[in-house]
């Protein structure tokens, strides 16, 4: 099997930077990350509004994985240049996560999402993943 992370990066190296000047010139607007427990009954949704850019589906479950949380529904939509997305997410035990656990992931992910896109982030997808362990 694959290395996921390999894979995204040998991918950026050779077709990314042709890409990424078009990706980096325009504004980008500051991404918005929502936790809400009152929409589904057995599940945390996670909506995620972000500029759309080469990676950012991978980015995003890069965090979610580094917090242990497993997908149990996805939607990805892309309008134009703008991405939203909705993750329907449990614990490792199969639960909501609690107020605590949402609001953590989603600081990680406003952090993640507002990173640049570029050669570095393979070393902040560990950084994040190696600060959710520790907490």
């Amino acid at each position: 099997s694959a290395d996921v992370a390999a894979l995204v990066e040998r991918w950026r190296t050779r077709n990314a930077p042709r890409r990424l000047k078009a990706f980096t010139a325009r504004p980008r607007s500051a991404p918005r990350v929502e936790c809400d427990n009152r929409i589904a009954d057995a599940t945390t949704v996670v909506e995620v509004h972000a500029a759309d850019e080469p990676g950012l589906a991978y980015k995003i479950a890069s965090v979610l994985a580094g917090f242990g949380v497993n997908i149990v529904f996805a939607r990805v939509a892309t309008e134009k240049c703008d991405a939203f997305d909705v993750f329907y997410v449990t614990d490792d035990g199969g639960e909501k996560l609690s107020e605590a656990e949402a609001s953590r992931l989603k600081a990680a992910l406003v952090k993640s999402l507002a990173a640049p896109t570029g050669a570095d982030e393979a070393e902040s997808f560990t950084t994040y993943q190696s600060e959710v362990v520790a907490e």
